[in-house]
């Protein structure tokens, strides 16, 4: 609901607008400048129009800067004039998002906060860049009559802060204004152009994962918990403001701390679901990049995602960032990208050549989780660690048992000793300097060292002797993640069995390829799994000290479903040379879809990594959901939810349980309320989320039987039927019903979400169930329904919205 302005809230709009109109002058004068700059002799009739649009602009009334800055762009774009994206210029669309009025002593000042920066003293303009941390701190560390005492450069200012105000534009034009007093949006009406929002919570809040902006509530009231009868909010009469305000707007104090924390070592960001976490993360890039741009440059740094579906979901933050050139990955793809390009020369060759590969190896879709568990195990990286100090003992041995009895045996040996070898590196070198040295000995020592790079630079050999090898794997049947007997000695049988050698018998003698004999996809042998990039690198890094692959800094978003082996090769990618780390690490134990990494909180991670890590105080606020989801989430937590319960930033609509007696009963109920929904709100976004793949393929096709419009069933490679190699990158991010699964739907947000199956079977009373329950309801930004079975609805359901649900039915 809006309500008229009254004369106070008018004078604040009006200033606003003279602002808006005084930037635009300015931006209008920097497009003719860069156009009369050409030179003469490429002057056309276009750099006339500028001009000319130019001095229209400086006598313009301040509501029809606007428009007439809209007609110069697109007369700059035709002339071939550098756009609004061009470096020092800012963009004309949305010039800045902040405005903050400042009392200094005598002296009262203006200044602006945006993307990029300009400062025209005489025209009254002064917008700075939100990264440079010295002057925006004043934006994001105070409210409006706060007063303030910080050091800018070498110098302290203080003062007290008139005026706070957050504004957004679209297309250039100044649509909303949001302060203490209010928040006041531009309307589509003449008479009258402004008006005030009403409402509870007007102001929109930084969301986390996606960082948009949330819609405001429906009115000033909450929501009644009677029963609603249609899926979606109806608030089709708010559609008209969802301007959305700049991201960077939106980030309070504590984020901002966090974001500009130190510039090495690992900064660990945590918080729930929709507290921000990844939009901060992201933003800490821009920040370094822009305050150490000697030392962070965009296309040296690297943001990893855990799940592949987050890659693009990721990518469409950046650009707004200003960080052209930042690659974002999948784990896996950035892991297998770095094997190939740290083992791939010399690599031994598989004769198989079906599905997907690495190495030239099949690579399994999945590893058996008996063996998942053990190649995740924190044992595992000690077990590397292991490995390599014994081929180094046993080199050792070597060279005194050849060298034994010979001259200038002593010398070599003592020779070899001051070396301290380390890595091949190390190796070689000493050979090196052997063979120059004289004596019977040293050639003997040096043919040793020959021999040991020969066959220990052979890192797939030494990764079957690590995966197989008992005695350096026993640790994984100890400690709090231990696996039990039985599961070990299957998974050391795994292992061997990935290890044998291809059957001849298999094999075209004559050209050495496989015969087509109905291979099985699902069987380890002659093939990697998943895990094994991992433990593939960690054995190439001991061996060589470091990798092929650097970066001046790495982002890990969802890190808690990454175990410690996984995240090695991405802290040494990160290290400078003075082996200085520089990582962020995002993510919320409580939100895990992975139950095998082997670490249950961040100090134990960094236990297994050892580092220690500045951990950010978790962030409090949950800025996607509601009131009433996030109530619910931390419901089926159960003991597992945290101490300290987050805290929403405004109401909304009730969570709502259904129960049928028969799925075709359901099936009907939602095709209805689908079709429904599609034709009264088109741009809303919806997920139907089930436990498995297998049942979102089946929802999927029913509803599609049911011509339930903009219906895209979701799934990954070799899910739920899926083809193996399929690229499983395929949500669209776009208006529309989205079929799929919680764990590949998690990081993603959505307006409504509908929870499909909770039941009994489906989220039974363990650990597993609960945090996937939970990830599936922090999906929805607005509105969440869950549909059950009457025979069977899960024991993690509140038990009073399951009785609700019974009476109703």
């Amino acid at each position: 609901m809006t309500e008229t302005l009254e004369p106070a809230e008018r004078r604040i709009v009006d200033d606003e607008i003279e602002m808006a109109a005084r930037v635009g002058r300015r931006i209008a004068k920097s497009l003719a400048e860069r156009s009369a700059a050409r030179g003469e002799e490429q002057r056309v009739r276009h750099d006339l129009d500028l001009i000319a649009l130019r001095d229209e602009i400086g006598e313009a009334r301040a509501e029809d800067v606007p428009a007439l800055l809209a007609a110069m762009m697109r007369a700059a774009g035709v002339a071939k004039v550098e756009g609004p994206r061009a470096v020092g210029l800012v963009d004309a669309g949305v010039p800045y998002f902040g405005h903050l009025r400042l009392e200094e002593g005598a002296r009262t000042r203006d200044v602006l906060i945006g993307k990029r920066g300009m400062i025209d003293r005489e025209a009254g303009v002064v917008i700075v860049d939100w990264r440079d941390a010295p002057v925006s701190r004043l934006y994001y560390r105070y409210d409006e009559g706060d007063e303030y005492e910080e050091e800018l450069g070498d110098r302290v200012i203080e003062g007290r802060v008139l005026a706070r105000r957050t504004v957004t534009f679209e297309d250039g034009r100044l649509v909303r204004v949001r302060c203490p007093a209010g928040t006041f949006v531009r309307t589509q009406s003449d008479e009258q152009p402004w008006r005030r929002l009403t409402s509870t919570r007007a102001t929109p809040e930084l969301k986390g994962g996606v960082g948009k902006a949330e819609r405001a509530p429906k009115d000033g009231t909450r929501p009644s918990r009677a029963r609603r009868t249609a899926l979606g909010l109806g608030d089709a009469h708010l559609r008209a403001d969802k301007h959305l305000p700049e991201i960077t707007a939106l980030i309070d104090a504590k984020q901002f701390d966090a974001m500009t924390a130190k510039d090495s070592g690992v900064v660990v960001l945590q918080g729930g679901a929709g507290s921000g976490k990844t939009t901060i993360a992201l933003h800490r890039v821009a920040w370094l990049c822009f305050e150490h741009p000697q030392r962070f440059r965009p296309e040296h740094v690297a943001v990893v995602v855990a799940q592949p579906q987050l890659a693009r979901y990721v990518e469409r933050l950046l650009p707004a960032l200003d960080v052209e050139g930042v690659r974002v990955q999948s784990w896996h793809g950035w892991a297998h990208a770095a094997v190939e390009r740290t083992l791939g020369r010399g690599a031994r060759r598989s004769t198989r050549r079906s599905g997907a590969r690495m190495l030239d190896r099949r690579l399994l879709a999945e590893a058996a989780p008996e063996v998942a568990r053990l190649k995740k195990h924190p044992v595992m990286l000690d077990a590397a660690r292991a490995q390599w100090r014994r081929s180094l003992d046993r080199l050792a041995e070597g060279v005194r048992t050849d060298v034994a009895g010979r001259a200038g045996a002593e010398s070599a040996l003592a020779a070899l000793a001051a070396d301290a070898l380390r890595t091949l590196s190390d190796v070689a070198d000493a050979g090196a300097r052997l063979k120059r040295t004289a004596g019977d000995a040293s050639v003997a020592a040096a043919r040793v060292l020959e021999r040991f790079l020969e066959a220990e630079r052979d890192v797939v050999a030494a990764w079957e002797e690590l995966i197989t090898d008992r005695d350096l794997l026993a640790g994984a049947l100890l400690g709090p993640h231990a696996l039990e007997p039985e599961a070990f000695a299957s998974a050391l049988r795994a292992t061997a069995r990935q290890i044998e050698e291809p059957n001849d018998l298999d094999v075209d003698d004559e050209r050495r390829t496989p015969i087509d004999a109905g291979e099985d996809d699902d069987d380890p042998i002659d093939a990697f799994d998943p895990c094994d990039a991992a433990l593939l690198l960690a054995i190439a890094i001991e061996r060589h000290g470091g990798l092929p692959v650097s970066y001046h800094h790495v982002v890990v978003d969802e890190a808690q479903d990454l175990a410690a082996v996984e995240l090695w090769p991405l802290l040494v990618a990160s290290r400078d040379a003075r082996g200085q780390a520089s990582m962020t690490l995002a993510g919320d134990v409580v939100q895990r879809v992975v139950f095998d990494n082997g670490w249950d909180d961040w100090a134990s991670v960094e236990e297994q990594l050892g580092i220690q890590a500045h951990a950010v105080e978790p962030f409090k606020l949950a800025y996607r959901s509601t009131e009433e989801v996030v109530r619910f989430s931390r419901d089926v937590l159960g003991p597992l939810a945290p101490a300290q319960a987050p805290r929403a930033v405004r109401a909304g609509a009730p969570v709502e349980l259904f129960v049928f007696s028969d799925v075709g009963e359901e099936i009907a109920f939602l095709a209805a309320e689908l079709r429904s929904l599609m034709a009264r709100e088109p741009v809303a976004s919806v997920a139907l989320l089930c436990r498995y793949p297998e049942r979102a393929r089946f929802y999927a096709s029913m509803l599609m039987r049911a011509e339930v419009p903009r219906l895209r069933l979701v799934l990954g490679a070799g899910e739920g039927g899926a083809a193996p190699d399929a690229s499983g990158d395929d949500f669209s991010f776009s208006p529309g019903i989205d079929v799929s699964h919680v764990a590949r739907a998690k990081g993603l947000e959505y307006d409504y979400v509908i929870l499909a199956e909770v039941t009994d079977a489906m989220y039974p009373d363990q650990l597993a169930a609960r945090h996937l329950l939970h990830i599936g309801a922090t999906r929805a930004a607005h509105q969440l329904w869950l549909t059950s079975s009457r025979d069977g609805p899960s024991p993690l359901l509140p038990r009073a919205l399951v009785d609700e649900a019974m009476a109703a039915s």
